[in-house]
């Protein structure tokens, strides 16, 4: 089973149940046409920014590729995470937020799948450019500041809902463009490069 590695935070959004996707930026990444008009990934072509057909039908203009991708839908994979292997067990970074000051830890791309406590199976694929990412989207991936911003608000057109809702959507967007930055240092990976990302959506299947 293929194992992808998730920071503390993350696991911890994971087992909360507040994470249930995640991005990771496409490699290599698409190449684009020198006059713009389309992109190629591994043999694959889909109409470029500047393309009359990309303008005229939006989204529809991109190809589904979910044989290019690294996952697939209905594919296991297992989370991998800081740990300790006692002996009385395995135990988790993310369950210490005082870890780095009592213990040292092994880094998570040395976890194998029996220390794992995390299965996560993949429901959905897509792909779209990196700032597309919606207020939903934001949240399912695990990076929200106010709860109460989720629950169901009044369906009025009032200025002051109209403004709750464009902060709202300000707040969720930058949480996740900063969590983004702290995790993706390559400048061709970072938010403001607005890369191609797979987008991929999960289920946890085993917890424990």
């Amino acid at each position: 089973m293929k194992g992808k590695i998730f920071n503390g935070q993350e696991v911890q959004a994971i087992i909360a149940g507040n994470k249930t996707m995640f991005r990771e930026v496409i490699k290599p990444y698409p190449v684009l046409s020198d006059d713009k008009s389309y992109w190629k990934f591994k043999g694959v072509r889909w109409a470029g920014e500047k393309s009359s057909y990309a303008k005229n039908f939006g989204n529809n203009a991109r190809p589904e590729m979910p044989d290019l991708c690294p996952y697939q839908v209905g594919q296991k994979i297992f989370c991998k995470e800081s740990f300790q292997n006692w002996d009385d067990g395995i135990v988790y970074k993310a369950n210490n937020s005082k870890w780095d000051k009592l213990y040292e830890s092994e880094p998570a791309q040395h976890m194998k799948q029996e220390h794992s406590r995390l299965t996560l199976q993949i429901k959905e694929i897509r792909v779209e450019k990196l700032s597309e990412i919606s207020e939903e989207d934001a949240i399912a991936e695990g990076n929200y500041l106010d709860r109460c911003a989720c629950l169901p608000r009044k369906k009025d057109k009032s200025p002051i809902d109209a403004m709750f809702k464009q902060n709202w959507c300000h707040i969720h967007g930058q949480e996740f463009k900063d969590a983004w930055n702290s995790t993706h240092k390559k400048p061709e990976d970072k938010f403001e490069a607005n890369p191609w990302v797979w987008c991929v959506n999960f289920e946890v299947v085993k917890l424990g």
